[in-house]
């Protein structure tokens, strides 16, 4: 049995290009976006908060992040435990757990290494400015 393991992470320079490729398409569908990048345990790697963004879009973006660690979109959580009321019940009592549209997994080798969120807009623009910031990782 070993005593330690190794796991991937997020590095900076990724999560903050992927913070500018979010915020320029933020910019593009003409919204104020907060974009947060997660590292795999859930803790802030990079941050970018648009003029005249919303206050509570600073929240959004994390908390979207932050359910997306579970390797799933933070909007499609919902659609995945449509059937399952008693777990759908416990995952809300969480306080960084939402179930928008707008947080997204970060997946590199089949692993979960982080997760982009972002808030500001409507949901389809929050997945697009995601899934924005996630395509500069191919």
């Amino acid at each position: 049995m070993s005593a330690i393991f190794q796991s991937k992470q997020i590095s900076y320079s990724a999560a903050a290009t992927m913070v500018a490729a979010a915020i320029k398409q933020a910019e593009a569908a003409g919204i104020n976006a907060v974009v947060s990048v997660l590292d795999r345990q859930g803790s802030l790697k990079a941050y970018g908060c648009m003029d005249g963004a919303v206050h509570v879009a600073m929240g959004a973006s994390q908390a979207k992040a932050y359910t997306a660690l579970m390797g799933l979109g933070s909007g499609e959580l919902a659609e995945a435990m449509k059937d399952q009321a008693p777990q759908m019940t416990s995952l809300i009592s969480f306080d960084r757990v939402v179930m928008l549209g707008g947080g997204l997994p970060i997946i590199i080798d089949g692993e979960v290494v982080g997760a982009i969120g972002v808030g500001g807009g409507s949901q389809e623009q929050d997945i697009a400015c995601s899934q924005a910031g996630l395509d500069t990782l191919n």
